[in-house]
This record gives C-alpha cells, sequence and structure tokens, in this order.
C-alpha cells in the first residue's frame, strides 16, 4: 500500500480548490455585468459558479495552514507553484485557451523545478 503523509493530501486539496476557482471564475466572468452599476454588478455575480469559486478561494487557506503545521514552508511552498501549470493547462482543456511555446516551456520548467526540489 501506498504511505501518503496527510499533509501532502492536504496540500493537492489546496492547489486543486485555487485552480477550480481560477477557472471556475474566468468560465463565468463573461456573464458578469459591469455596466450596471454596482448592484447589478452584485447581481451578476451571485450564481452558484461564482460562489463555489468565492468558497474554494476562503477554503483553499485552511489546507495550507495545516499542512505548514506539519511539514516545512520550504516545501509546502514550491506546491503552490504547480497552480501556474495547473491553471494554463486547465485553461486549455476547459476554457479552449491557447498554450504557446512559451507557455509550454514555462510548465516543463516549473514541473522540473518541483520534482527536483521534492527529490
Amino acid at each position: 500500500m501506498i504511505n501518503i503523509k496527510i499533509e501532502y493530501i492536504y496540500l493537492v486539496l489546496m492547489v486543486t480548490l485555487t485552480v477550480s476557482a481560477q477557472l471556475l471564475i474566468k468560465k463565468k466572468s463573461q456573464f458578469i455585468k459591469t455596466n450596471l452599476g454596482f448592484i447589478g454588478f452584485i447581481k451578476s455575480i451571485i450564481n452558484r459558479y461564482i460562489i463555489s469559486a468565492a468558497f474554494f478561494v476562503f477554503l483553499a487557506p485552511f489546507f495550507y495552514i495545516i499542512a505548514l503545521s506539519r511539514i516545512d514552508l520550504s516545501i509546502a511552498f514550491v506546491f503552490t507553484g504547480l497552480n501556474y501549470p495547473l491553471v494554463t493547462l486547465g485553461s486549455n482543456i476547459f476554457l479552449k485557451e491557447n498554450i504557446n511555446k512559451n507557455h509550454i516551456l514555462g510548465i516543463l520548467l516549473i514541473s522540473i523545478g518541483f520534482f527536483i526540489f521534492n527529490k
């Protein structure tokens, strides 16, 4: 059986919530009305996707704090770097955004750094 430490599960949850929130907000931001004044804006952001994303953004730090109580910051902080490649990949898969050579190079460099650091 694979022995996975719980603090790493907390870090994966933090990254998953953060990435999911970014993708949800971007997906639904096209429906937000900014030209109807403050009340119109507030009404347009009150939907289950934006509220879910806000909840994810609120919840993610709690998992990070729990993980930090169990492992060094130098280890935990590296996991936050996974947000960049995962948001980029998610935006391509779910939002059909283009990824260029620079994005791919950046994803590769961040991924290599992550694996080297956690060896």
